[in-house]
């Protein structure tokens, strides 16, 4: 490369550095409308209390795995072990998997589901994982008279499916009345 070539690239470099740009101030993101900025904003929370709770560690029983353990600590405590394993299969999942159109799993998606599993009283038992097209996770258990019940947590809300009823759809806020349709406050704390 001649000299001078070498020298633009190596100016160009630096100024493409973040550090030297004094007194620039662009933001080339797009505005936000006013309903994605509540929602980003309860992602960005949500977000931010998880990742405080996933930073620890430390040994802790079930009822800390709950409250602030590591994404695994929690599944494995609610969903139990087989659960765990699946969800770890489900995350290696790479783009295109279903005839090219399938998303891996959402790490929107992830915290999300994570954050609904903290909130339960107690353990789901035999609970099957599903990865869903758009990168949404699907939680699909029976309840007690063997009817099935899906919870699909998305980037931007949860989705519930039961047996006798249409889909209903939830925004994260809402996770409590989710708990509730869901559970028959059978488990949720």
């Amino acid at each position: 490369m001649p000299a001078k070539a070498f020298n633009m690239a190596t100016s160009l470099l630096a100024f493409l550095q973040p550090e030297t740009w004094t007194g620039i101030n662009i933001d080339l993101r797009p505005k936000e409308t006013e309903r994605e900025q509540p929602r980003r904003t309860l992602q960005e929370s949500l977000s931010q209390k998880l990742s405080a709770l996933f930073d620890r560690n430390k040994n802790i029983d079930v009822q800390d795995a709950r409250s602030g353990g590591t994404s695994e600590e929690i599944i494995a405590s609610v969903l139990g072990q087989a659960a765990l394993t699946r969800f770890s299969e489900l995350r290696k999942i790479r783009a295109g998997w279903n005839f090219g159109e399938g998303l891996p799993m959402s790490s929107a998606a992830e915290l999300n589901l994570l954050f609904l599993l903290s909130k339960l009283g107690r353990p789901i038992q035999n609970p099957r994982l599903f990865l869903m097209d758009d990168g949404g996770i699907e939680l699909q258990w029976k309840d007690s008279s063997s009817a099935r019940i899906s919870i699909v947590a998305t980037e931007t809300e949860f989705e519930l499916y039961m047996r006798g009823s249409t889909e209903k759809r939830f925004e994260l806020r809402d996770y409590n009345e989710l708990l509730k349709a869901a559970l028959n406050d059978q488990i949720a704390a």
